[in-house]
């Protein structure tokens, strides 16, 4: 029931790898308009959305770096999904207060549609 467990929760990559791959399109679809992210976040989101699969192996190997203890599993989705959530999460704290300072009035750089 462990292997299952850890296996289980290990394999989140494919839901979290096509969250990553929709933030992308999002991002290069609302380019160019008022509040919204810049391009370099929809490439680090394809990019770790590209990654992801990579985790994959788990399910297949029973050592060595890919296996569910190893290394590579591990690190794979840390530095994956790591910098991905940290640097969207810095640049909407830097939207929002860039938000703030322009006040509720002005809807036009609003991050929330009118």
């Amino acid at each position: 029931m462990s292997d299952l467990g850890w296996i289980s929760s290990m394999l989140i990559w494919p839901p979290l790898a096509a969250g990553m791959a929709l933030t992308g399109v999002i991002i290069f679809k609302s380019r160019r308009k008022a509040g919204a992210f810049p391009a370099w976040a929809g490439w680090l989101s394809f990019l770790a959305a590209i990654a992801e699969p990579g985790q994959a192996p788990i399910i297949f190997n029973h050592s060595g770096p890919f296996a569910p203890n190893g290394a590579g599993s591990w690190y794979l989705a840390v530095f994956t999904w790591g910098p991905w959530i940290v640097a969207l999460s810095i640049q909407m704290s830097r939207m929002l207060a860039q938000q703030h300072r322009l006040g509720t009035a002005d809807r036009d750089a609003a991050l929330v549609p009118t």
